[in-house]
């Protein structure tokens, strides 16, 4: 029963009739919207359920290493808190209603984030502050059988989101079909008893992804383990910010801006504002919880970064991971159809992760690249480097690209045509470094 606060009550007419029930609640008010808006406007609709001892004191926040201490930001992360504050109060009504309703003994009760905090370097973004969110399992007594460790506990293991859905068909006993990537892990499954009750799934990692939000085109993985997190970098020559209009109507991110351009950030501020991305991050939670210290260089870590990356390439192979095909071509390759359809036709998978990787290995591989450029499917020429493929000329003729059996498309040529003069994106990945510049890898202005 979705809905916003004070709208329908939790177990409704269920409760009544002693019926299963299944409620889910969404309240919004602590989306990065609230960034936006006047102050008093926040306070007036998004915080009208506290009371005057609520309120978090800016100056008292404690903030991250990444964000510069400046008033306005202190302002924001307050109001988060403040926020965080008002979902407690819904929360809290929601156990008072099954209490009521003499449910509570009878209800398991999941509260969990669609994403991390609306701010800088957070939800818009793939690091750990990005799709780190909360989750709260609460099992009642007669139902701790299913729990997957004792009240109380908390669960070391990465978990996923994604597995909300197997876990919650495991808490009513029903069988989870095995095309689903999602796994029960915040449920044992059910049992005739509960001293027959089976051990719950287990994760050793989780992978994330960023892709275009908005008009900012990207591709990141991650890799996220016990405490490392692998990040790789699919384009490296484009900045970490992206010009975003609506971005810049929280006063706070304007503020930033003229920080980073007037040279102001210091140490974990600067990561953000940089030029260019490096192919591959990896970061330590249990010696760095804010994940701002990247380790990818260090020869120490190098087995770890190997090792994670192979994860992540097995998990795109099998899975096909579609973000390597650009947006628009993968639903002209569809056709209207299914994407996943797309990905489990191509024949070349392997190849244009391949080639996505080439530009990694630096300017050993430039050959190759140049080589990928004049390829007929346009999924490998994408992160080739060179001239694009010839072009028609403006008096031959022009056909609908053809349609390869497996879902690839290969662009008509012509013997009189003759290539425009330019680059794919790739070329931006392999250059002389500047020696003005130090930074941590070669992707340089």
């Amino acid at each position: 029963m979705p809905g916003p606060s004070g709208t329908t009550t939790l177990t409704g007419a269920n409760a009544a009739r002693r019926q299963p029930f299944f409620s889910v609640f969404n309240y919004g008010e602590s989306h990065s919207f609230m960034t936006r808006e006047p102050d008093d406007v926040v306070v007036a609709e998004r915080l009208n359920l506290l009371q005057p001892g609520d309120f978090h004191d800016p100056a008292a926040v404690p903030l991250p290493p990444y964000h510069p201490d400046y008033p306005e930001i202190r302002r924001v992360w307050s109001r988060y808190y403040d926020a965080v504050t008002q979902i407690d109060y819904h929360v809290g009504r929601h156990l008072r209603e099954l209490e009521e309703d003499g449910v509570e003994d009878n209800t398991i009760v999941v509260f969990w984030a669609d994403h991390g905090t609306g701010t800088l370097r957070a939800k818009h973004w793939l690091w750990e502050q990005g799709d780190h969110v909360p989750l709260i399992v609460r099992y009642p007594a007669r139902w701790q059988h299913l729990a997957p460790e004792s009240p109380g506990t908390t669960v070391e293991e990465p978990v996923t989101t994604l597995d909300l859905a197997a876990s919650t068909l495991a808490m009513a006993g029903v069988p989870i079909p095995s095309h689903m990537q999602s796994q029960p892990v915040l449920c044992r499954p059910q049992a005739a008893t509960p001293a027959t009750a089976t051990s719950t799934a287990h994760r050793e990692d989780v992978l994330s992804g960023r892709d275009r939000l908005d008009t900012r085109l990207e591709l990141v993985r991650a890799v996220r383990g016990r405490h490392l997190r692998y990040q790789r970098n699919f384009f490296p020559h484009l900045p970490y910010f992206r010009y975003e209009n609506s971005l810049y109507w929280s006063e706070y991110i304007r503020i930033w801006d003229r920080m980073a351009r007037s040279g102001k950030l210091r140490g974990a501020q600067r990561q953000i504002a940089a030029k260019r991305k490096p192919f591959e991050e990896l970061y330590d939670g249990a010696t760095d919880p804010y994940f701002v210290t990247d380790l990818a260089g260090e020869e120490r870590h190098q087995q770890s970064l190997t090792e994670m990356r192979g994860q992540l390439y097995e998990w795109m192979i099998e899975h096909r991971d579609l973000g390597l095909i650009d947006e628009p071509e993968l639903h002209e390759r569809a056709a209207g159809g299914p994407l996943w359809e797309v990905g489990q036709q191509l024949d070349n998978y392997e190849r244009i992760l391949e080639t996505a990787d080439l530009s990694r290995h630096g300017g050993s591989q430039h050959a190759a690249m140049l080589e990928r450029a004049g390829d007929d499917d346009s999924a490998i020429r994408r992160f080739g480097i060179g001239p694009s493929p010839a072009w028609p000329s403006a008096s031959s003729t022009t056909s609908r690209p053809k349609r390869h059996s497996k879902g690839g498309l290969a662009t008509p040529r012509s013997a009189s045509a003759s290539p425009p003069p330019t680059r794919c994106a790739a070329s931006a990945l392999i250059r002389r470094p500047s020696p003005r510049l130090s930074t941590r890898s070669n992707i340089l202005w």
